[in-house]
This record gives C-alpha cells, structure tokens and sequence, in this order.
C-alpha cells in the first residue's frame, strides 16, 4: 500500500467537511443545521468552517492520507493551549459546553480534534499511521482526543494505543440524535 500522509489544501475542504461530522457523531451537522440561514444547506455551513483559517476543524490543521492520489483519511490535530476565555469563545452551541469543559482539562496537549479513515479503506492500518503522524505535535502534556461513550470502534482503538480515560461530561443533546450519553477525554503521556 503506497500510503502518502500530506498538508491539507484548502481544496480538500469538501472531503473533509464529512470526516469531521463523522469523527463527532453527527454533531456538526445538527449545529451546522442551527446555524444555516432558512433554506440554506448546513453542509455549506460545515464548509466555510473547515474552509475558514481560525476554526477548530480548520483545513490549515488538517493531514490527508492518500494512496495512489486517492484521499482515504484525515486527521486534524492541534496544541490544545487556549486560555479558557479562548476556548469558552469558541462555543457556538450548548452542545460543545462539555467539549470545552473537557478541552480545558487537557491543556498543553496535542488534541486529536479528528482522526476518521473512508469507509472502504478501514482495517488496514491508515488510522494506526494517522495516529503516529500526529504524535509528532505532542504536547508537554501528550496527546487528548475526546469521544462518545457509544463508540466503541474508536475507544477501541485509542486504547490499543495507549490512551486511557481521564475524564468524562454528559452529552448536551438540545434535539441531536445519538446513542451516546458522554463525552469521555481520553489521554496518552
């Protein structure tokens, strides 16, 4: 497998708008969907956010993974240094509350905001690759992610790689169907 790993462009916003609502659950789209003026697709919401240069899911600290030109992954990861008037200045929705809280519990961390592989190409490694890649913006803290109580394949992964819980906050739902009752802050020294 010729696996390539390379800096985001802003061209790759539309495949990664997907990748970042799938890594959250479908979040995004619910807030997107808030945010969309009447009549207007909250998909274009998502992408002027990744497309934007100061967001959290921001296509300027995003790495594609290609084989053979063909994009089949993503990771964005970022040093979690906010102060917690940046970070409470970031929240656009009551759902991202307990993102926050968790957030601010791993400062000074490399904060894996999203680490998701295409469907089609799961089980191979890609994910294990992204996830070493983004090692080499750890923190003095480690490495964070935060995840869903409900999903499993990922809490399943990143503890095959070292993390372990550190700390969870109930959902904020206000009308966002999902299984899931809890974030939970997963950490790696």
């Amino acid at each position: 497998m010729d696996l390539q790993l390379r800096p985001a462009q802003i061209e790759d916003a539309p495949f990664l708008v997907p990748m970042v609502n799938e890594a959250d659950g479908g979040m995004p789209f619910h807030i997107w969907s808030s945010l969309a003026l009447p009549g207007a697709d909250p998909w274009e919401v998502g992408l002027r956010r990744v497309q934007s240069d100061d967001t959290p899911v921001s296509w300027r600290m995003a790495w594609i993974a290609e084989i053979w030109n063909e994009r089949v992954g993503a990771v964005i990861v970022h040093q979690l240094a906010e102060t917690p008037e940046q970070l409470e200045a970031t929240i656009m929705s009551p759902l991202w509350v307990p993102f926050v809280e968790l957030e601010l519990q791993a400062s000074d961390s490399a904060y894996i905001k999203t680490l998701t592989v295409a469907e089609g190409f799961r089980g191979q490694g890609i994910g294990t690759r992204l996830l070493r890649f983004a090692e080499r913006f750890r923190g003095p803290e480690g490495m964070s992610t935060i995840v869903a109580d409900h999903d499993r394949r990922s809490l399943s992964f990143f503890g095959r790689n070292g993390f372990v819980e550190a700390a969870r906050r109930p959902m904020v739902k206000d009308g966002w169907q999902t299984p899931g009752t809890e974030w939970i802050l997963l950490r790696r020294p």
